[in-house]
């Protein structure tokens, strides 16, 4: 399974005849623009891991089959006629998995059991390696016993539990693209991805047309537009007006500088967090991001119940930042001249830029490192030479279940095959990081609701380590033209969307 990260028509139908005694009359097209991720899917490769939990074409076109339900503080068993049923003996650990009823593909074909265990043998392998780096035994049993439910057997029961496919979408290949189970089907164009309602299956618009380019909704359509800071994986370079939004929507993307651990000047917390006093991070997203976004202590949404409220933001704060080098022996000889690192070498930080060149946001953060003699340069990832000290980056953090483990992990940023870091997620190593990174993942897996008490624990831990800079969590501000959109928006309810669309 793919990871992420850390991205208009209107025309009249008649009433169609959805079943056979349920007349639906579908006028309009509904037109979505500056949804990011649009830009992100292939239908002719498999979907990537997080489309099944994404609220504008996830929920509606290729649903998973179990999710986490974050408001609610529990899981569900979405495609699922009931949680998956775990029972064990002394000898082996089964699951159950018992479709719900009426459920069909996208071509309008019957969903049964022979199609989840083909899915569950294709996948399971991948998906459980994803998410927790490890291999499942050869001999695990995936059979059908009856036509809507099928068994897992394991020769010994696992760490985790059957939620370890939460968010995981149930697809299959035909006529080489995917094709899922989903109240609406999908067709690509470039950027975007239209959304055709499935026969059987009734909603307010026979079609939603879902681009990823910010366009303004023209006259006499009827649409929703996101804008955010500039595309999804860059800081905005102009302003929006905070009162044109109807609404605003946490999205789980991060700015931030990813520090390389084995950099003379990033190699300690005490380095990083002077890093982080000495950025200007409300200036950037006062100025830079026209405040459509929020300032954060650590790498969990606000809005997301294993965010640490007690963890304030470090504010800005030069003269710390300066007191941090010195006592990490970064010495400033005199008022403008550079500090140095061991060896009297002036202390220069190199940074990769991984979403682009950012004219604006680079020189705020070249111009407060270099008052406190840190000079600063940026150059593309595929500049000759390496040797970065720092990312700047744009990161997905899983939504809605946070898990970090997949960027945060000193073993899951690692190169299967090379056994090297990825860059830029470098992972700084601390045991007691990797043992709750560990604990959550595995905590969200089970039926019990997920304790995000850890999540809050990873949370305090960050904050000792400060891995990374994170200049700001992202946001849409929503725009409805022709749609009520509610005053608040529950990113953590993922079918907020497709609740605005049922009639």
């Amino acid at each position: 399974m793919k990871s992420f990260l850390a991205r208009k028509l209107f025309y009249s139908t008649p009433c169609l005849l959805a079943l056979a005694t349920t007349e639906i009359c579908l006028a309009e097209t509904l037109v979505i623009a500056g949804w990011a991720p649009a830009a992100q899917i292939n239908l002719k490769e498999e979907p990537p891991s997080w489309l099944g939990d994404d609220a504008v074409i996830g929920r509606l076109a290729c649903p998973a089959i179990v999710r986490l339900e974050v408001d609610q503080g529990k899981n569900s068993p979405a495609l699922l006629k009931a949680p998956p049923m775990v029972e064990k003996s002394a000898s082996e650990e089964t699951w159950s998995f018992s479709l719900r009823s009426g459920l069909r593909w996208w071509s309008g074909g019957t969903i049964d059991a022979d199609d989840l265990a083909a899915w569950l043998k294709a996948n399971l392998k991948d998906i459980v390696n994803e998410k927790l780096g490890i291999e499942i035994p050869a001999n695990v049993e995936i059979s059908v016993s009856n036509p809507s439910t099928v068994k897992i057997t394991w020769p010994q029961s696992p760490k985790f539990g059957p939620y370890i496919l939460s968010g995981a979408s149930l697809y299959r290949m035909k006529s080489g693209q995917i094709e899922c189970a989903g109240l609406y089907s999908a067709a690509q164009f470039p950027g975007g991805i239209d959304l055709t309602l499935s026969k059987g299956y009734s909603a307010k618009y026979a079609k939603i047309h879902v681009t990823a380019e910010s366009q303004p909704i023209a006259a006499g359509k009827k649409g929703i537009l996101f804008s955010m800071a500039g595309k999804h994986s860059q800081v905005l370079r102009t302003s929006i007006k905070t009162n044109t939004c109807d609404a605003r929507l946490d999205v789980p993307i991060l700015t931030a500088i990813i520090w390389n651990p084995g950099s003379p000047v990033a190699s300690t917390p005490e380095l990083r967090d002077a890093l982080t006093r000495a950025t200007p991070r409300g200036e950037i997203l006062r100025t830079a991001a026209g405040d459509i976004g929020s300032l954060i202590s650590g790498p969990i949404l606000r809005s997301h119940p294993g965010y640490n409220g007690k963890l304030l933001v470090k504010p800005f704060n030069l003269d710390a930042a300066a007191q941090g080098f010195e006592k990490s022996g970064l010495k400033q000889q005199h008022i403008g001249l550079p500090r140095t690192v061991p060896g009297d070498k002036p202390a220069t930080l190199r940074i990769a830029r991984i979403t682009g060149r950012q004219d604006l946001l680079e020189k705020m953060i070249s111009d407060s490192y270099a008052s406190i003699g840190i000079n600063t340069q940026f150059d593309e990832l595929s500049a000759a030479g390496g040797n970065f000290d720092g990312a700047l980056a744009s990161v997905f953090i899983p939504w809605t279940s946070q898990d970090l483990r997949p960027v945060m992990h000193s073993s899951a940023v690692k190169s299967p095959s090379k056994g090297k870091a990825n860059f830029p997620f470098v992972a700084v190593s601390d045991k007691d990081l990797d043992d709750m990174l560990d604990a959550y993942t595995l905590a969200i897996t089970q039926e019990t609701p997920p304790d995000f008490e850890l999540l809050r624990r990873v949370h305090q831990k960050w904050v000792v380590l400060e891995p990374w800079t994170i200049l700001m969590a992202h946001q849409y501000c929503v725009v409805g033209r022709g749609v009520k959109l509610p005053k608040k928006i529950n990113s953590l309810d993922s079918d907020w969307f497709r609740n605005l669309i049922m009639k």
